[in-house]
């Protein structure tokens, strides 16, 4: 080992020596650059749940919280490594201006004074202290997310395979057994090299053969971006803690720093939204099943611009004898599952012109089987729905159809439109489906007269 450590060139010790210099600004850079991923992460989870089906939206939860602790955990990273190594320089700086440190004075009693000296005097120590902190979070804040990294990118590249096997047809036991095959193979040879380390095997023969091979085809398998760094970086933690500590202690340590960390990065993604939470069929389900207040996502002049979840009324305060028009959002986990259950026929066997507008007008006469709407709790007739897109925040053309109500206004008042789409959910009260309630207040317009529903 002392060979090892005398055959390094002056430069790279010189540059172990000076190493905060380059990480402060690779920090203070990454800081600014990272800042940016939540709003991409964003996007990118919007994406997903407006294109993919259900069964899937459950799999990318998953995949989408890998990538939301990767993103977070790096910003959190770079701010806690910013502050350590800023306070690290303030103190070098405090100690080359007064480089006789905490020196006496009449302030106060001479035992006090020994006795902050005895517990603050040591600086250089403590300026050794912060600097191996700083350099040891930044080191080992990349390992760990590192391994986020390649997590989320493992069970993105599953799901695109199943979802892609599934679009050309293979059947869906096989499509889920062939997408999910690379996150089970590397699962199952993880826990196969844990158990040949056990101290009963790891000194047999064919154990020596064949551990070291399937643990680096697991370390390949498991972080295919950045394997070295990951691999390096994962093993000099775990080495440089395992033998000096009892393995007790070494569980205790551990386990504080996974709860404390998970206490952190679990209030940055509860205040930053970092994972969406419709992505649980019971949270999409409440979404709007509130006719207790006002949401100014449900109306088109209260100037929303985010992702259009709800249904989306014309204005909260319609005129008597004006527009009132309804549009119901048919994301792809709905829009699925309404074609899936519709009883029109299917379209097939027609030249593509032909074929494009007979599926049209199949989506348009699904829509009246899979959407009810109540006025005051009163169902209404549903008049022929139009097909439409809006551009929102995040979706240069977000689906849904619009119903025109005009002609089926109520009397001016405060009344409460119900939007119910045949998207099910098992309760313990039985299968329901998702409602929507949407209160507005009808005003008298110029000339307007009463229209009986």
């Amino acid at each position: 080992m002392d060979e090892i450590k005398t055959s390094k060139p002056k430069w790279l010790r010189k540059l172990e020596r000076e190493s905060w210099q380059a990480e402060l600004i690779i920090s203070g850079a990454a800081l600014l650059g990272s800042l940016q991923l939540p709003g991409v992460l964003e996007n990118f989870q919007h994406y997903l749940l407006l294109n993919y089906e259900r069964a899937s939206l459950q799999l990318w939860f998953f995949a989408t919280s890998y990538w939301a602790l990767f993103v977070y955990g790096l910003v959190l990273l770079f701010v806690l490594h910013f502050i350590v190594r800023a306070l690290w320089i303030g103190l070098v700086g405090l100690n080359s201006v007064y480089p006789d440190g905490i020196v006496e004075t009449a302030l106060s009693s001479k035992d006090y004074q020994q006795k902050v000296k005895a517990e603050y005097g040591d600086i250089d120590g403590f300026i050794d202290r912060l600097d191996r902190m700083a350099s040891g979070m930044f080191g080992t804040g990349f390992a760990f997310i590192g391994l986020l990294f390649n997590l989320g990118l493992i069970m993105s590249v599953a799901i695109l395979l199943l979802t892609f096997l599934q679009s050309v047809g293979v059947p869906d036991f096989w499509a889920w057994c062939i997408g999910l095959s690379p996150v089970v193979l590397i699962f199952t040879i993880s826990i196969f090299t844990t158990i040949l380390a056990l101290p009963k095997l790891r000194e047999r023969a064919w154990v020596k053969r064949c551990h070291f091979p399937l643990s680096k085809l697991m370390i390949s398998l498991s972080y295919p971006v950045n394997t070295r760094y990951t691999a390096t970086g994962l093993m000099l933690i775990s080495s440089n803690t395992t033998p000096k500590e009892k393995p007790g202690k070494v569980v205790v340590k551990a386990l504080g720093v996974s709860i404390v960390g998970s206490l952190l990065l679990g209030i940055t993604l509860g205040m930053a939204d970092g994972i969406k939470p419709q992505f649980m069929d019971n949270i999409y389900h409440r979404m709007g099943d509130d006719e207790t207040g006002i949401d100014v996502s449900n109306y088109a002049d209260s100037g929303y611009e985010g992702v259009l979840y709800e249904p989306f009324l014309s204005a909260l305060y319609p005129v008597a004898n004006g527009p009132l028009w309804v549009w119901v959002p048919l994301p792809e986990r709905e829009l699925s599952i309404m074609l899936e259950g519709c009883s029109q026929p299917e379209v097939d066997d027609l030249a593509r012109p032909k074929e494009r507008k007979a599926k049209r007008k199949r989506l348009i006469a699904c829509t009246g089987e899979y959407i009810d709407l109540y006025l005051d709790e009163q169902p209404l007739n549903l008049p022929t729905a139009l097909r439409e897109y809006r551009v929102t925040e995040v979706a240069a053309e977000q689906f849904g159809v619009r119903f025109d109500l005009s002609t089926r206004a109520p009397t001016p008042g405060r009344h409460t439109l119900k939007v119910v789409t045949h998207y099910p959910i098992e309760t313990d009260e039985g299968e329901k489906f998702r409602t929507t309630y949407i209160t507005f207040f009808v005003v008298k317009g110029r000339g307007a007269t009463p229209v009986e529903l």
